[in-house]
């Protein structure tokens, strides 16, 4: 089974769970709700931070996700405190995979006081993750 064939076997059944609990009102107007204040809370995050933020967008079924967290504990602790990685799960957090116009898992995107300077997906080892956020320690433009 191929990688996309993986990815819809798993997410579709999750957009049309989605969808179908979107079409009742009252459960609407509290994801909407719910999915607002986890925006504005994300957004303050990344937008009030002076270190590197880096996001990774994840999912549980993703054996490429799962791969990624020992590097990602190891980049945490090597390039602490300058830089915080923030775990997204796609399949729990929907709206905000879909407004950052993630296409596939995992996918990284860097930011520097509020800006995004680098957005990549795929499976990275340390020291390539660390090459590539390294020239934004300073500013966001290279």
């Amino acid at each position: 089974m191929s990688r996309l064939s993986v990815r819809l076997h798993f997410s579709m059944p999750l957009v049309a769970f989605y969808k179908k609990l979107s079409a009742c009102g009252q459960i609407k107007r509290y994801l909407a709700a719910s999915n607002a204040r986890i925006m504005d809370g994300f957004l303050d995050k990344i937008n009030s931070s002076d270190k590197l933020v880096l996001l990774d967008f994840w999912a549980n079924w993703c054996g490429p996700c799962k791969a990624m967290f020992p590097v990602l504990d190891a980049l945490q602790q090597e390039m602490h405190p300058q830089l915080e990685i923030v775990k997204v799960d796609v399949d729990e957090y929907l709206d905000l995979a879909v407004s950052m116009k993630i296409m596939g898992v995992p996918t990284f995107i860097l930011f520097k006081n509020g800006v995004e300077c680098w957005r990549e997906p795929g499976t990275f080892t340390k020291e390539a993750l660390k090459k590539m956020i390294e020239p934004f320690e300073t500013s966001c433009a290279q």
